[in-house]
């Protein structure tokens, strides 16, 4: 009896159903289930909890987190607090949220059960994990984006500091045209 691959089991059944045939083989053969990779890759999470949680609820949720991923043999690489900032829709009655962005390296069963206790947690209100691409240093990308943010600042700073420089300006010739009276 000839030993017939995985591989070739799918194609055959792939083919078979779209001639409208039925299979020559058992489906129990198959895999159930999805395929769980168990290759460390990096993940990138960016979840939005309650604005009103307390400092040691906010702990916990990190805690719990930074456990799961190093109980799986994963890597926290980054937490970035992105602070309250206002939602572009209400949650629970909630205008703001305070976000969050989780940068980790672990494999898909550690990001399955992550984002398993954040469903399950009711001071986190969305959550999204994507996965970062091969090509990309997670490490790099995260220097360029805290490089880009202190640019932005920098920036915003100089232009209060006009605004500031010109509004001093208005005032004084505000003043010189009123002592000229």
């Amino acid at each position: 009896m000839v030993q017939v691959s995985e591989h070739f089991k799918v194609l055959n059944l792939a083919l078979w159903l779209a001639k409208g045939l039925s299979p020559r083989f058992e489906l129990e053969l198959l895999p159930k289930g999805p395929v769980m990779s168990t290759a460390t890759r990096n993940y990138e999470t960016v979840f939005i909890t309650n604005p009103n949680v307390a400092e040691g609820k906010l702990a916990e949720i990190h805690n719990r987190n930074k456990s799961i991923i190093e109980a799986s043999k994963g890597k926290i690489l980054n937490l970035d607090d992105w602070g309250k900032r206002k939602m572009t829709f209400p949650i629970n009655k909630e205008l703001k949220g305070h976000y969050f962005c989780l940068t980790f390296s672990a494999d898909n069963k550690c990001v399955a059960e992550i984002e398993r206790n954040m469903r399950i947690n009711e001071e986190v209100y969305r959550f999204l994990t994507v996965k970062i691409d091969d090509k990309v240093d997670p490490m790099q990308a995260i220097a360029n984006y805290k490089s880009k943010l202190e640019a932005r600042a920098r920036r915003e700073q100089e232009r209060a500091a006009e605004e500031r420089a010109r509004k001093q300006a208005d005032d004084e010739v505000a003043v010189e045209a009123e002592t000229e009276e």
